[in-house]
């Protein structure tokens, strides 16, 4: 088959697998979309039943969670009340094991030390309570989850539906096993239930992306961050699947950009030359970083070469002519001679001495039993030392054998270094990651050439259809965000002065990064928004398209009535960090008309706060406490806050303490007690004061009466 054949060959079939994949997804599309319908239909059903309790149905909240063989916990259920858990503890008693499992349960990666030693496995099951209008929302982002899943197999999975048993329960588990400990890195394998049905890990996390707000130590260090501003912003305003969108029509429009840009016409000539270098590439088909394989193989039997030849000279050295074996043995056979002629001449000597009668005479210089002892000690040295020249030898040759490699190894090498060098010539490259690349780039120019005029028409109206729509949704998401903004500022302030932060100011900037000098048409990257001049940009610019839009925003904050706004970067104070953090948090219960219409999950979720109240005193740790109670009141959303100051903890709807102990055993256990009682939290909190037994229990009992009376 000629070059030209065999490329139209191969362009053929991929445009046939491509339409054929085409058609499969859109088969699978259309499946998809009636398992959607279906489920919306049940969840429909569920959320038309009806409530106990209206004032019960609206809220989304962590009910229970069971641990069992997790980090230090034996085995534990934790029951939650929906509106503010405090969880205390001394510190190192283990509430971050606590913490770690309901992240965890929601899709956080597992540790190497989250399955308790000398166990197989740990187990995590948390119920929540989903309000009846976030139903939808909820298992039609564990359907999404299940069906792209299938859709790698093509296959048509049932939807997910609510609990038979509780409407409203959302029943998830996850069990952790070793796959491996053989290494030293253990690998663990999540087997993971959503109402009893198996599900992939990257549900879970989904699923607690939208249950969970979790805050941890250093969260309020992320506000320095202005994607993690925006972020924030989005979340305020509402406008999380705008921004989706979005990111969908940059991706669609990036790629379509790249296809028109990449759609060709060959010159007369460059068709042929094309296929010719294609068909050269082919014959030699080069693997990737071959030539570098190559090259230091050769390396090595050059080396290995220059060393066997050293070896033969040691050996000759040693075993040679006048090598050292040879020598010791001469040597040996002169020590042996000397032995044999010293005996004789000390026999010969004692024989005269007994003729003459003589037989105390003195023996002859050398002729006397310790001097024959030596040279016979000198000659077991000499073969001794020949032994060892003769196991040096042997070493020495079988370093030189493994040393060895087959002179036509090396000529193969040589021959197939000098053809991909002749292929790098022929493609005007260096390398054979470069000629592959090349390689890939002819056959996409031919393939792009094959488009006919009507496609290529089709192919620019649609790259001018999505930048309409991506230049509109991101107009109409600056715009959406700038409304947000002034609420949000407002809100933030009054929230800021809640807590101690009085005379405090909160801003927010949106800006758009101008590009000048780049045009749509040679840049895929950059929007014109015709709309511009009415949010203050200018319409004569394109701006730079992000992932996100084509904002930037920035938090200001001025600490103080006469202080200047500056960017949250410039803060140093760690205790104005985390009181930003929680306004922001508090924003949405500080205004009677957030913003947000399309918030989706109704009734607020879960907020995790991990020592929100780190660096600050006890009269705005109180502010604090009644912050997060007002978290629940107002914005009927549960929170979950692991504190030290005895004022946020007397805030609670529910009390956990958490502590080690060594169980029955004698291991160390981590134990979580929910006290009910007035007096244990009485006294909890006066240990908390730390001021003694009878002034700290009136302080104690103060601290829970104003939080009883400021909320009831």
């Amino acid at each position: 088959m000629s070059g030209a054949s065999a490329v139209s060959s191969r362009v053929a079939a991929c445009r046939g697998a491509i339409r054929a994949s085409t058609r499969g997804a859109r088969e699978f599309d259309g499946t998809r979309r009636r398992d959607a319908r279906q489920a919306r239909m049940i969840v429909t059903q569920a959320s038309a039943a009806p409530s106990v309790s209206e004032e019960h149905e609206r809220w989304t909240y962590l009910q229970r969670l069971k641990i069992t063989n997790f980090a230090l916990v034996s085995e534990q259920t934790v029951e939650f009340e929906r509106g503010l858990n405090v969880i205390t503890g001394k510190s190192g008693s283990g509430k971050s094991v606590l913490l770690d499992a309901i992240a965890q349960i929601c899709g956080s990666p597992a540790k190497e030390e989250s399955i308790r030693a000398d166990t197989s496995g740990a187990k995590l099951e948390a119920t929540f309570h989903v309000a009846t209008e976030s139903l939808g929302m909820i298992y039609d982002v564990v359907n999404d989850q299940i069906t792209s899943i299938a859709s790698k197999d093509g296959k048509s999975v049932k939807p997910f539906g609510p609990d038979k048993e509780d409407k409203n329960a959302l029943k998830i588990s996850r069990e952790l096993q070793y796959v491996d400990s053989n290494g030293k890195t253990k690998r663990i394998r999540s087997v993971c239930r959503i109402n009893g049905r198996v599900v992939p890990l990257k549900a879970l996390k989904a699923l607690g992306d939208i249950l969970m707000d979790f805050n941890g130590q250093g969260a309020a260090s992320t506000l320095s961050d202005e994607g993690a501003q925006l972020a924030l912003l989005d979340e305020w305003a509402g406008t999380k699947v705008l921004r989706q969108k979005f990111e969908r029509l940059s991706d669609d429009l990036t790629a379509q950009f790249n296809k028109v840009k990449n759609a060709v016409e060959l010159l007369p000539g460059e068709r042929e030359e094309l296929q010719a270098e294609l068909e050269e590439y082919y014959a030699v088909d080069p693997e990737p970083l071959e030539d570098v394989a190559l090259k230091a193989e050769l390396r090595r039997l050059e080396s290995s070469r220059v060393a066997v030849e050293m070896c033969g000279t040691v050996i000759s050295t040693i075993a040679g002519e006048q090598g050292a074996r040879g020598l010791l043995r001469e040597a040996a056979h002169e020590v042996k001679g000397l032995i044999a002629s010293a005996e004789r001449r000390a026999e010969s000597a004692a024989a005269s001495a007994r003729a003459d009668g003589d037989e105390d005479a003195e023996a002859e210089p050398g002729l006397d039993e310790a001097s024959i002892q030596g040279l016979n000690a000198a000659l077991d040295l000499l073969y001794q030392a020949e032994k060892i020249a003769e196991e040096a030898e042997e070493n020495v040759g079988k370093y030189a054998e493994s040393l060895a490699s087959s002179p036509r190894r090396r000529e193969e090498a040589q021959a197939r270094l000098r053809e991909l060098e002749r292929l790098f010539k022929a493609l005007r490259v260096r390398s054979a990651d470069a000629a592959i690349e090349a390689a890939q780039e002819a056959e996409q120019r031919l393939e792009a050439a094959e488009i006919g005029e009507e496609e290529r028409e089709e192919n620019v109206a649609e790259l001018a259809r999505l930048r309409r729509a991506a230049s509109d949704c991101a107009f109409q998401l600056a715009l959406q965000r700038r409304e947000a903004a002034g609420a949000l500022r407002g809100a933030v302030t009054s929230a800021l002065a809640d807590l101690e932060m009085a005379g405090s100011r909160f801003d927010v900037t949106l800006a758009w990064s101008p590009r000048e000098g780049a045009s749509e048409e040679t840049n895929g990257n950059v929007l014109r928004i015709p709309r511009a001049n009415e949010i203050g940009e200018d319409d004569k610019f394109v701006y730079t398209m992000r992932s996100t839009g084509l904002d930037r925003a920035t938090f200001l904050l001025a600490a103080g009535q006469n202080e200047p706004l500056r960017p949250m970067g410039s803060i140093a104070s760690g205790g104005e960090k985390a009181r930003l953090m929680l306004a922001l948090k508090m924003a949405p219960v500080m205004t009677n008309e957030p913003p947000s219409q399309n918030r989706g999950l109704v009734g607020g979720g879960v907020s995790v706060f991990d020592e929100v109240d780190s660096g600050v005193g006890g009269r705005v740790g109180a502010r604090i406490g009644h912050a997060l109670r007002r978290l629940t009141t107002t914005g009927s959303q549960q929170v979950l806050c692991v504190t030290h100051l005895p004022q946020v903890a007397a805030c609670g709807d529910a009390h956990l303490i958490v502590s080690k102990a060594p169980d029955v055993d004698g291991r160390t256990t981590i134990d979580i007690r929910r006290i009910h009682e007035r007096d244990r939290r009485v006294e909890e909190i006066s240990q908390m004061l730390g001021i003694g037994d009878v002034q700290g229990r009136e302080s104690a009992e103060r601290l829970v009466d104003e939080a009883i009376a400021a909320f009831n």
